[in-house]
């Protein structure tokens, strides 16, 4: 069967930095660069998003066309991916003429089926400008905290919003007020869906928090409005208008596979699998697939793996802060394979986790180097130096030979199905595991006090046999090891003694080099002193938004500033059991999922809920908040209620969304 793996596109309006790359590009590229191993037909797409307002924004304040802005952020997103090592068979772009007319044949065919309609709506439009304004056209107060906030989103409150939500709207372009004007907008009908997407959900492979996610919206599904009033993107037939760039960027995955293979269909017939970051997971899970079975000719993806956040010394990214480590700034000092195994082997790709300059060093120092390095690299020199570089023909196996033995073949049984089942975190530590067991079996035999053939003949074929099931997740490392032994690798062969008596490996170097500390505090403060003195002007040419002055209730505190608030990790979690503190008549001791992590939380909450009341809702936690024993329990974490006058309400979710999504 022919397999097509995708990876979200990213958008052409900047660099790439970590926090991209960890839950999208790395597992797909480890996951293809294991299926063409195994000689699995195989094709990688992706490519730059390049529609939008935020690219004709940046545009007209730069004097360019938006076509020049995706052009140029498509190549150095092209480059900095291609330097990681993601072997990409087509890294294309959604602006160019294949793409716009594959979108356009999608939208026909959909229409034709009756899946589109018409609607008046209302709209703001610049009289000066004499155009309809798109969300990122606009900027005003935020009707929810009164700061000034963008038409789509409020960074001081973290709100979604629609530009009509604005009080005191003006366009970004000419400061003007705007008024409402009727326009007619084309929708989807993505509420007829909802059977065929509950069936999809159950019959799908489909990671466990993706899945989650999108089961709570399937009885809330509205139509969606793929219209925008502007020029640049992807034109409606017969229309003045473009498409809503979540219409046209999904069909780049089809329209990539177009634009490289004739049998594209094929493909798209086979066993599709998209890797996406978790925050995308509505548009791929179920507004894609509706579009699929809407036009009729493809099936929905059959696997969506969806990855978790990376936050950054324990705090959330941030561009506007520069709290971020740049992919083009990371590869300048350190090696692309020592990021792609510390964000693999830190936790499962669909879990958050944190990225740190020292736990970096650490993992690298320890696991790859102390553990798997110095195996390979006592090894091949010992064969150098003692056998000149020439595998020896073993005598009779001892016990311990062939624990060895059936090592190897045990641990490539197992990574395989582990790398099936897209389960890299298990794989890598199967692998460490094996790199372990073969140094204290070289350790054990000692070959230094003489013989050592056996030692010397299954050392290097395991060697060999690690960086061959090593590759997908440490490519260049493993090619220059199989380089030093002067062989290649299939996935299949791995599990065998490959190597044959005689067999003669080449000149011998170490691959790896350790972290040094100078380095580590080297980057931790250039990090703080980017964060510190990046200071990001507003589109308006304005300093940093200005929200209103807080009322006296909110001043009997002291007033903080945006990093003191973010160093709060808020997130939501849902209650899963509920139990009587065994010390303590005001507490209950409750289990939480936090998104694939569950934790314990004591909370003072018997005065005010039945634990039936509790269980199954949903909650913010502070999940950074250091553990305390709360009447000999512990207590990881803290829930958020609000009480007054003997009166106390928890803070809950109003809409669905995953468990451990960001709250800020």
């Amino acid at each position: 069967m022919k397999v097509l793996v995708t990876s979200a596109l990213p958008y052409a309006n900047g660099p790439m930095h970590l926090g991209h790359v960890r839950s999208t590009y790395i597992p797909a590229d480890i996951y293809v660069r294991f299926l063409r191993s195994r000689n699995v037909d195989v094709k990688y797409v992706c490519g730059t998003d390049e529609h939008g307002t935020p690219i004709v924004i940046r545009a007209e304040e730069e004097g360019k066309t938006p076509l020049e802005i995706a052009n140029r952020y498509h190549d150095i997103i092209e480059k900095e991916l291609r330097d990681l090592g993601i072997s990409f068979d087509n890294f294309s772009q959604t602006s160019r003429d294949l793409h716009h007319d594959l979108t356009q044949h999608f939208y026909k065919r959909i229409q034709k089926n009756g899946y589109i309609y018409e609607k008046k709506v209302m709209q703001l439009f610049c009289q000066k400008c004499g155009r309809f304004l798109p969300d990122r056209y606009v900027v005003g107060i935020c009707s929810y905290c009164g700061a000034e906030a963008r038409g789509d989103h409020c960074e001081a409150c973290g709100r979604h919003l629609n530009a009509r939500e604005l009080r005191n709207p003006r366009c970004v372009v000419c400061g003007s007020v705007p008024v409402q004007k009727e326009t007619t907008h084309y929708f989807f009908k993505l509420s007829a869906f909802s059977k065929q997407l509950s069936t999809y959900l159950k019959t799908a492979e489909i990671s466990q928090n993706a899945k989650n996610y999108a089961s709570r919206w399937l009885s809330e599904l509205e139509d969606w409005d793929i219209t925008r009033d502007m020029q640049w993107g992807v034109g409606i037939p017969n229309t003045d208008k473009v498409f809503y760039v979540w219409f046209d960027a999904p069909i780049g995955y089809i329209s990539f596979t177009k634009e490289i293979t004739d049998d594209w269909r094929d493909y798209w017939s086979g066993r599709v699998v998209h890797f996406i970051g978790k925050d995308i997971i509505y548009h791929h899970v179920l507004f894609w697939p509706a579009m699929l079975i809407a036009e009729g000719e493809f099936p929905p993806p059959a696997v969506v793996q969806a990855g978790g956040f990376l936050t950054l010394e324990g705090e959330k990214m941030s561009t506007s802060r520069n709290h971020v480590v740049w992919i083009r700034d990371y590869l300048n000092h350190f090696p692309p394979d020592y990021l792609r195994f510390y964000l693999v082997s830190a936790a499962s790709i669909d879990q958050d986790i944190d990225f740190s300059w020292r736990s970096f060093a650490d993992k690298i120092n320890t696991e790859l180097i102390g553990n798997y390095g110095n195996f390979i690299n006592r090894v091949l020199t010992f064969c150098k130096n003692h056998f000149d570089g020439t595998l020896p023909a073993p005598t009779t196996f001892d016990s311990r030979d062939l624990a060895l033995i059936n090592k190897i073949g045990d641990a490539h049984s197992r990574v395989t199905k582990l790398m099936e089942k897209f389960d890299f975190l298990g794989a890598i530590r199967e692998l460490m595991r094996l790199s372990k067991f073969g140094n204290e079996y070289f350790q054990s035999k000692e070959p230094w006090k003489g013989g050592g053939e056996n030692v010397v003949y299954l050392s290097v074929n395991l060697a060999r046999s690690l960086a061959v099931l090593l590759e997908p997740f440490i490519p260049f490392s493993s090619k220059e090891i199989l380089k030093q032994i002067k062989t290649t690798g299939g996935w299949e062969t791995a599990g065998e003694l490959f190597l044959k008596p005689g067999h003669k490996i080449g000149n011998i170097h170490p691959v790896f080099r350790k972290i040094e500390e100078s380095e580590v505090e080297a980057e931790i403060k250039k990090l703080k002193e980017a964060s510190s003195s990046h200071r990001t002007p507003s589109r308006t040419g304005a300093s940093t938004p200005t929200a209103k002055t807080p009322s006296k209730i909110l001043q009997k505190k002291k007033m903080i500033g945006l990093d003191d608030f973010e160093k709060l990790d808020l997130r939501v979690a849902e209650i899963l059991s509920v139990e009587p503190h065994p010390n303590a008549d005001k507490l209950y001791v409750m289990e939480i999922d936090l998104g694939g992590e569950k934790r314990q939380i004591v909370a003072g909450l018997r005065k005010y809920y039945k634990p039936e009341e509790l269980r199954g809702k949903r909650i913010v936690v502070i999940a950074n908040l250091k553990p305390a024993k709360l009447r000999g329990v512990e207590s990881n974490g803290m829930l958020l209620a609000a009480e007054k006058d003997g009166k106390l309400a928890l803070l809950t979710i109003d809409k669905p969304i995953e468990n451990g999504a960001v709250v800020g």
